[in-house]
């Protein structure tokens, strides 16, 4: 394996579209995080390897969901804490949608988890 470090693809709109649906729902209903996160990565796998991607083991895993909501909280206008900065454009959009209208964000996620779930 080449020793230069891999770097994880640029997440698509689905993917943002669901980590931003459950990061509000784990905000909101009070869900334990670590197994959100857990969970959100089974799903990203599973969504890559119905579309086709070849995945490696660092692929979407927890730590990086869990990075990915550190940059969340950052943008999160009633988080009161410091979150990562290095948030996404795309992500950043999505955020703001979904202060704006979060009924099309959380429609939008679960028509994509229902999309990728496994049957």
């Amino acid at each position: 394996m080449n020793s230069a470090k891999r770097r994880q693809p640029k997440f698509q709109r689905e993917e943002c579209v669901v980590l931003v649906y459950k990061y509000f729902m784990t905000k909101n209903n009070g869900s334990n995080q670590n197994q959100v996160c857990e969970d959100l990565s089974k799903f990203y796998r599973i969504r890559a390897k119905k579309l086709g991607y070849k995945i490696d083991d660092t692929f979407r895993n927890t730590p990086g969901i869990e990075m990915q909501f550190g940059t969340l909280k950052n943008l999160d206008k009633d988080y009161k804490g410091i979150g990562f900065t290095n948030s996404s454009k795309l992500c950043r959009e999505l955020v703001e949608e979904y202060y704006e209208k979060p009924d099309v964000i959380i429609k939008e996620a679960e028509e994509i988890i229902n999309k990728y779930e496994e049957e």
